[in-house]
């Protein structure tokens, strides 16, 4: 049973850890674009950060408090930073195809 729990725990917290981190992302380059074209840049990066990582570590934090907090840190940290090579990969290509 113990280990069914741990499967099922793990599972959940790395598939809300690729969608978190695909809002992350994607509020990231929402937030590029709108300060590239304002006058105060500085004000939607930092507000942009804030709510960003303040929801993606309150969603973390909330998962951990139900399951074993190694286990969901370890799915979470995995699911952020393959969907941190999957964006930059794309990036890349959408930036080579530019050219």
């Amino acid at each position: 049973m113990f280990e069914n729990e741990t499967l099922v725990a793990g599972a959940i917290s790395f598939s809300l850890g690729l969608v978190a981190s695909f809002l992350y992302f994607a509020g990231l380059a929402w937030t590029a674009r709108r300060a590239l074209a304002s006058r105060m840049p500085a004000a939607w990066l930092l507000a942009s950060f804030l709510v960003r990582s303040g929801l993606f570590i309150g969603l973390a934090l909330l998962l951990m408090r139900y399951w074993n907090p190694l286990l969901v840190l370890s799915a979470w940290l995995f699911a952020f930073f393959l969907m941190r090579a999957v964006i930059f990969a794309r990036a890349r290509r959408d930036a080579a195809d530019g050219e």
